[in-house]
Order: C-alpha cells, then sequence, then structure tokens
C-alpha cells in the first residue's frame, strides 16, 4: 500500500514490529500489566510512533523522486533501532505468559499465540481489503497510486490520503497487496 501512494519501499515496517514488541515487554516488566493489557499498549504506543513519523517524514516524500523514500525509511529504521538499544540495551528480553499452550488443529499443533496471530492477521487483512475496496479514503488511495498528478487536479487532498496510507499500512505493522498485484 505504502509503495503504491508513495512510490517508496517502507525499510522500517520491521522496527514498527520491534516497537510494538518492547513497548510490551515494557509494560510487563516495569509496570506489572497482564500480557493481553501489553500487547495493547506495544500496539498503541507503535501506532503513536507511526503516526508521529508518518506526519513528519513520509507525507514530505509524496511526488519526491523514489530515492528520497528509500532514504529516508532507512534513515527511520536506524533512529528506532539505535533509540531502542540505547533505551533498553542491545541484549535478549524474555516474555513472561502469552498464550503458549500447545493447541492441534487440523493435526497441527500450534501455541495459542500463533493461532491468536494468524486470527488477528486474517482479520486485518480483510478489514484492510474492505477499506481498500469500499471506502472513499481506499478509493482514493487506489487513485493517488496510479496517478498523483492527476489527483490533484481533481482536487483530492494527496498529502491527506498518503497519510492515511501510512497509518493504515504501518499501524498494524504490515501492508496488503493482493497477489494478482491489484488493490
Amino acid at each position: 500500500m505504502i509503495f503504491g501512494v508513495l512510490r517508496a519501499i517502507n525499510f522500517a515496517h520491521g522496527e514498527y514490529y520491534m516497537l510494538g514488541t518492547f513497548g510490551a515487554w515494557f509494560a510487563i516488566e516495569y509496570l506489572e500489566l497482564p500480557y493481553p493489557v501489553a500487547i495493547v499498549i506495544g500496539v498503541i504506543a507503535t501506532a503513536v510512533i507511526a503516526v508521529v513519523v508518518g506526519k513528519f517524514v513520509m507525507q514530505r516524500i509524496v511526488g519526491a523522486p523514489p530515492e528520497t523514500g528509500v532514504l529516508a525509511t532507512l534513515g527511520i529504521a536506524l533512529v528506532l533501532q539505535n533509540t531502542v538499544i540505547l533505551a533498553f540495551g542491545g541484549g535478549y528480553k524474555f516474555f513472561s505468559g502469552g498464550y503458549i499452550e500447545p493447541v492441534s488443529i487440523f493435526g497441527f499443533t500450534l501455541a495459542e499465540q500463533r493461532v491468536l496471530i494468524i486470527i488477528v492477521c486474517i482479520l486485518v487483512f480483510v478489514g484492510l481489503e474492505l477499506m481498500v475496496t469500499y471506502s472513499r479514503m481506499g478509493k482514493a488511495m487506489r487513485a493517488v497510486s496510479q496517478n498523483i498528478e492527476c489527483c490533484a487536479v481533481v482536487g483530492i487532498d494527496v498529502p491527506q490520503v498518503a497519510l492515511s496510507d501510512i497509518h493504515s499500512g504501518s499501524l498494524p505493522g504490515c501492508a496488503v497487496r493482493r497477489a494478482d498485484g491489484r488493490r
């Protein structure tokens, strides 16, 4: 989604996963919150950081050459990685709890957490697909991904569409693009 609108590969996607994980770990270790609450806090912390990065960095590269997006997202990735290393150190961290009991589904044995992750990912993918296909903003995103200049001429607020695209693509930490290349 982000590549389609901004023409930039977001090299910082992995860092959003890292931020969510460290946010949840911090909530468990230092705030002593239960695992489900810590996960929600990790997602919210990541969303806030994604909004700030989207507003102050990603939105500014709309219409810029592709190299700008590559450099900007690599810079974001480096800043986020090193900030976490400075704040929490570079060593391994351990999560206590977290739905680790085994569950057997269709002859496969998975941890409860893996099953929950699969269900949440499917719901996020379906939600993003419905948003991009049927909502007004989704239609604007598809239009901007095809021709930024024409969208600006006909009155579509391209920077706002780009910001919405960044948020919808990085908020869950993943972007969606169907295998056939359509949105």
